[in-house]
């Protein structure tokens, strides 16, 4: 879904900027669209995979219920007013002024969207997989 590629952990500012935190921060948007993006990038989009997919796209962010299974509320509080906190369009091109949750985790404005849309696509897989509408799956999403 394309709210995953909302949550920005690199600015745009320049290609060389981005080269190097590229090569610091293996979290970003490239690995997503490594996988999914548009041809030719995107792996599993060529042909041999397209065949014998069950592709799930548009799925439903997931609610705050069950986000409220695996994360306590103030959690899941400090992360909402922390990404609501951050302007729309922050840039930078210093590693140490970008905003971070943790030493490893870089967030944008659109994190928290993001994710519980990636958890949303979790839950329509898991969904999927009990109703007998597929064996397995893979959930191409982040941030992680």
């Amino acid at each position: 879904d394309e709210k995953c590629y909302m949550h920005s952990s690199l600015p745009d500012d320049t290609k060389e900027a981005r080269v190097r935190q590229l090569q610091l921060l293996p979290e970003n948007e490239g690995r997503l669209k490594v996988i999914v993006g548009p041809p030719p990038s995107g792996i599993l989009l060529m042909d041999d995979y397209l065949e014998n997919d069950l592709w799930l796209n548009n799925c439903q962010s997931a609610s705050i219920a069950d986000i409220l299974r695996v994360h306590e509320f103030s959690y899941i509080d400090h992360i909402t007013k922390l990404c609501s906190s951050i302007p729309e369009h922050s840039t930078s091109t210093d590693l140490n002024t970008l905003f971070r949750l943790d030493k490893d985790t870089f967030i944008s404005h659109e994190s928290y969207n993001a994710a519980s849309k990636g958890a949303g696509v979790v839950l329509a897989a898991v969904d999927a997989i009990m109703k007998g509408t597929c064996r397995t799956a893979f959930c191409a999403i982040r941030p992680p």
